[in-house]
Formats: C-alpha cells, structure tokens, sequence
C-alpha cells in the first residue's frame, strides 16, 4: 500500500538532516530536521495503532491549528486512518477516537493525548514511494517559508506544499506578534511568506521594510485587490494567490 504521509517528504528525506521546520520565537527556536520530522510521524502512527485504532478508522481532532497537528495527520494517514480536522464533522463518526492535546473534552469517546503520541515505537519504515507532483507556491529546496497564521486545513496545507518540495517552513511561536515577523523572518532567511488576507493586513499596519532574502508572498487565501496593491507598493514582490495543496489521501 503505498504511504502518502512519507510520500510527502521523500524530497527532504534525500537529505535527512535539512531543516524542515523551526518554530521561531525571539530567545529560541524548536528546529526540525526531515529525519526527525520522519522518525516523529512514525511513532505517532506507531502509537496510535498501538492504542487499538486499525486501518480505515477514524481519527477526530479537537483542534487543528498548530505545526504537531499537521505531524499528528500525516501520522494518522501513514496508520491507515481517516483524520477528521473539523470538529463540527464528528457527529459523522460517532464512535471515533478523539486526539486532544490540551483541551478539555465533555465527551464519552475514546481519546489520544498528542503530547504523548511521539513516544510511541514506530511504524515499520517501508519504501516512501514517489514525491507528489505539482508545487502551487512556486518553491524550490532552498526555500525558507514563513507561514504567519492559518488554522485547519489552511495551516496544514501550506505546511504540506512546504515539506513536498524539501523545502522549510518557518512558524512563529505563539508568543510572537505581527510586528515581529518582519525581525523574525530576516534573522531566519525567509524567502517567501505564506500569510491569509487577515495576516497580511496585520503586516501592513507594521512599520517595516523587505528583508532582504524575501522573494515572493503567496497568500493561503482570498487578497482583496486594495490589499494585494499596498503590498505591491511596499515590496514590489510578487504575490501569488493559491488554494494550496490538497492533502495526502
């Protein structure tokens, strides 16, 4: 059976210790490199077939807005689950396992805590296949991408088309506010930005100039023309609109 999960990041695991992700702050930074991006998603699977879920079972997830939850669902399709982003869907699956990591939950279901998923064995490895086609963020390996905000599967699409180029996605921590972005972005080497309409508003109100590794914004959504103009004004950069990457299936 072939694995989309692994598919995904076949490209950077070529070179296993590239940088995946890091998730930026102004003291630190939580790096992630494709092999340990790989190892993480096979403990996961791993730990959730551990728990009694089996192939074509579904998996509800209470949230679905930071970086672990897009592991958390290449996990769960590398399992041979069915993930299920939106909350409001679960209804859909009364009987599925609810993966929760941190919230509280009123509910009799089965649960998964997240935080504890990486410290399952792995997943027997098998042969990743071939890397999916197409790159609708015009990325190459090289590429650093800041990705500002985004929830749902706007977040883990975007984190998706990254990592299907070999590519590596930067993620500002919670912590961090619009106005540091700009700071945070050069000190990293980001050369595109992935921001929604209400991100790149935020970003305009912001006193700051094109860091200099900057090539190209790609918004995850709508851009009203009025906005797309004023970051024409600013940068002179390109930037793309697109609906993203679908996910692995």
């Amino acid at each position: 059976m072939t694995q989309p999960a692994l598919q995904l990041i076949r490209t950077g695991l070529a070179t296993p210790d590239r940088l995946a992700m890091s998730v930026i702050g102004l003291s630190r930074a939580d790096r992630w490199s494709y092999a340990r991006l790989h190892h993480t998603i096979l403990s996961m699977a791993g730990a959730m077939r551990a728990s009694g879920l089996a192939p074509g079972d579904a998996l509800v997830f209470a949230a679905c807005d930071r970086p672990e939850h897009a592991i958390a669902f290449l996990a769960a399709t590398a399992a041979g689950l069915l993930p299920v982003t939106d909350p409001s869907k679960a209804t859909h699956h009364p009987t599925a396992t609810l993966l929760l990591s941190g919230e509280t939950a009123d509910t009799a279901r089965p649960r998964l805590d997240l935080r504890e998923l990486a410290q399952g064995q792995p997943l027997d490895d098998f042969d990743p296949g071939t890397s999916p086609t197409g790159n609708p963020f015009g990325l190459t390996a090289q590429d650093r991408m800041l990705i500002t905000g985004g929830t749902g599967m706007d977040l883990l699409t975007t984190l998706f088309a990254t990592w299907a180029q070999g590519a590596a996605a930067l993620v500002p921590g919670p912590a961090t506010t619009p106005a540091q972005w700009p700071l945070l972005a050069s000190r990293h080497g980001a050369t595109v930005l992935a921001v929604a309409h209400q991100e790149l508003d935020q970003l305009m109100a912001q006193d700051w100039k094109p860091w200099p590794a900057l090539r190209q914004a790609v918004a995850t959504d709508a851009v009203p023309d009025d906005l797309a103009a004023r970051w024409q004004d600013r940068t002179g950069l390109p930037l793309l609109k697109t609906e993203g990457l679908a996910p692995p299936r």
